[in-house]
């Protein structure tokens, strides 16, 4: 039962952030993590000094990619959770800045005018 409200819960959050991606909010993840109750630990484990968040970790919280792009499928002019340029182009850090501001990776080869969370 617990993990079926941690998983409602996190798709509550993922939600909002969607909705803030297609309002063009642009906060800094972590503070939005931090927020939601989600400490550094969740994305970083116990590691001192934190390590980098490989995409897996995402996945792990926010579901599968294939989620994703259902969840931004009606985003213009193109879903951004669904590449055809494979998955190296599907690593959640191209785009998602937790720590920083986030940026438009598609925008450097189209003309996609996306706002990232």
């Amino acid at each position: 039962m617990r993990q079926a409200q941690d998983r409602l819960g996190l798709r509550l959050v993922l939600l909002v952030a969607l909705v803030g991606f297609a309002a063009g909010a642009a906060a800094q993840l972590d503070q939005h993590h931090a927020l939601n109750d989600v400490p550094c630990q969740a994305c970083h484990g116990a590691a001192e000094p934190p390590t980098a968040v490989a995409t897996e970790q995402c996945l792990g919280c926010h579901g599968p990619l294939e989620d994703l792009g259902a969840l931004t499928e009606k985003v213009s002019p193109t879903n951004p959770h669904s590449t055809p340029h494979g998955a190296t182009f599907a690593e959640c850090d191209l785009c998602h800045r937790v720590h920083g501001p986030s940026e438009n990776f598609c925008a450097q080869c189209h003309d996609f005018n996306f706002t990232v969370p």
